[in-house]
């Protein structure tokens, strides 16, 4: 299990399989992300273009973070950006949890069928 201290560069302790990759898409439709972040097929969300800057989609095919190590965005999501809408997810999330969202946004250009549709839902 990852420590709270954990750095960008800190590899997952999870592997980017189906399982988790599934899990990390409930955890995306339910815990807040889609509704800043926008769903699989609707970039467009409600609430994240209403930032400045706008929340950035991060499903989208060659966008959002797949080309980021999976330890940046892990660290994101725990931590937050600051002066910013992306909040923290530290003690919203367990470090499982924050690693299974990180590895579905890191693979979104790559996402196998049962983990789309489970995005569509």
């Amino acid at each position: 299990m990852p420590q709270s201290g954990a750095t960008a560069q800190q590899q997952s302790p999870l592997l980017a399989d189906k399982k988790n990759l599934l899990a990390g898409a409930e955890i995306y439709q339910h815990n807040g992300c889609a509704g800043c972040h926008g769903q699989l097929d609707q970039p467009d969300s409600g609430m994240g273009k209403r930032f400045y800057p706008a929340a950035p989609h991060l499903l989208a095919p060659g966008q959002g973070v797949t080309d980021d190590p999976v330890g940046m965005t892990c660290w994101v999501v725990k931590n937050g950006i600051r002066f910013s809408g992306m909040p923290v997810f530290d003690h919203k999330l367990t470090d499982d949890q924050i690693w299974q969202v990180s590895q579905l946004l890191r693979n979104a250009d790559k996402l196998p069928q049962p983990v789309q549709d489970a995005l569509r839902q």
